[in-house]
């Protein structure tokens, strides 16, 4: 039987995202039932994030992708799993696909995958591995029979803007491939959250995309941002057309780059090319969450330590 009882899971909570949704559903939601899952070395790591969940009515709860009777025991009762886990296809298809399972034996409500991005749906695959497997993995949830909900957003700002990045502060330039004209979606971390939050009290959004955007901006707005926020122009460096971009990505694949080095490439490419721009953006449907611009991030983000994160 489903489960719709008022309380959530979110699974990854000790990283960048899922803690922001603990506290976004804190804001919203003080008296309902919210619990931390955390790998069991996690809650001491994060001691200090702990004893204040646990301050605030939280249950850190141990929950390890491998284990599938903690997954049993964290999902018991609960109505929503929001799953905001990172890593590799370990992780993102064996580790989810075991929390599904888990969230189904105990008739959970809805789930939501960890998605969080740009369009992945609309992305061609062997473009983006990370965002292969996370299809992989969403194939898997809409047979299921459970609710569910895709949660998009573009890029995190914090991710696509560290320096170096898009944006290299020390050198003065941004770098881009294709089309200084394209519209790039971006959305803060807190953001994200705050709609995440919005989203799953939202009955309508059962088994559908909910996309979102804290700001939409081509290179050539991004570089007039940027001297707005902090008084320095940017050179903007075109590398070439997309598929430059992507014959790059195959030599660095070729020269044994590290995985990692590769990924921030393999993100913004699609975004720069629109394959990966967002559709149907639904903030109109929530007021109450009010996105940081581009240009409000930029003044907090380069303006910390002189410009340098």
């Amino acid at each position: 039987m489903e489960n719709t009882h008022t309380s959530y899971l979110i699974a990854g909570a000790a990283g960048d995202l899922g803690h922001r949704i603990i506290d976004a559903l804190l804001r919203t939601r003080p008296a309902r039932e919210i619990r931390a899952g955390v790998r069991g070395g996690s809650a001491g790591k994060h001691g200090n994030r702990a004893e204040g969940w646990i301050a605030n009515g939280v249950t850190v709860v141990n929950m390890d992708l491998d284990d599938p009777l903690s997954l049993k025991h964290a999902c018991a009762g609960v109505g929503t799993v929001i799953s905001a886990v990172q890593g590799g296809p370990d992780t993102i298809i064996d580790g989810q696909s075991r929390l599904l399972e888990a969230a189904l034996a105990a008739g959970v409500g809805r789930f939501v995958p960890s998605d969080f991005s740009e369009d992945l749906f609309s992305i061609p695959e062997g473009i983006n591995p990370y965002l292969d497997m996370r299809r992989t993995f969403d194939r898997k949830v809409s047979p299921s029979g459970i609710g569910y909900t895709h949660i998009l957003n573009g890029g995190f700002m914090e991710a696509v803007f560290s320096n170096p990045g898009l944006i290299d502060a020390e050198a003065g330039t941004i770098t881009y491939w294709g089309d200084d004209e394209v519209p790039l979606d971006f959305t803060s971390l807190n953001d994200v959250a705050a709609w995440t939050v919005a989203a799953i009290d939202d009955p309508t959004t059962v088994n559908s995309v909910v996309s979102v955007a804290g700001d939409r901006r081509t290179i050539a707005q991004i570089a007039a941002d940027y001297a707005a926020a902090t008084g320095k122009a940017l050179h903007q460096v075109r590398r070439g057309s997309i598929a430059d971009g992507y014959a790059e990505l195959r030599r660095m694949a070729k020269a044994g780059a590290h995985p990692m080095a590769m990924l921030p490439l393999q993100y913004l490419l699609p975004m720069m090319s629109g394959e990966g721009a967002l559709c149907d953006i639904a903030n109109d449907q929530y007021p109450t969450v009010r996105p940081t611009s581009l240009l409000d991030f930029m003044k907090r983000h380069y303006l910390t330590r002189g410009g340098k994160r």
